[in-house]
């Protein structure tokens, strides 16, 4: 999760929606997201409505990061500027809203770990 966030994480809201799965979960916190990409070795994505390759047009390996913006201001144009071709978009219906960010994570998550096999742990 990248600072700052617009929530707090011990919110007993936010562990009662993780359910049983938020034990299972690995949360780490980045303080600058420009400097980890600048130094990762794993590949990343961003989400985006303003990208022009369909995120089922990428392979995505095990390590793949996923970075998706927040729903009411999207990604700094920044992200877009310095890594445009790490951009992909989920398809919407013409003249529709954006989907929501938990269904664009889930709709993500699911098809990079599809991609692995399902093996648990993955992505």
């Amino acid at each position: 999760m990248v600072k700052p966030l617009g929530f707090r994480t011990e919110d007993r809201w936010l562990k009662r929606a993780g359910l049983d799965y938020w034990e299972g979960v690995d949360v780490s916190f980045i303080d600058d997201l420009e400097a980890y990409l600048e130094q990762t070795t794993s590949p990343f994505y961003f989400f985006s409505s303003k990208a022009k390759h369909y995120y089922t047009e990428v392979s995505y390996p095990s390590d793949a990061i996923l970075i998706f913006g927040s729903e009411t201001d999207g990604l700094p144009p920044l992200f877009r500027e310095k890594w445009p071709s790490q951009f992909v978009k989920l398809p919407m219906m013409p003249g529709k809203r954006c989907l929501n960010l938990a269904t664009s994570a889930g709709i993500a998550v699911y098809e990079a770990w599809r991609q692995n096999g399902f093996v648990q742990g993955d992505p």
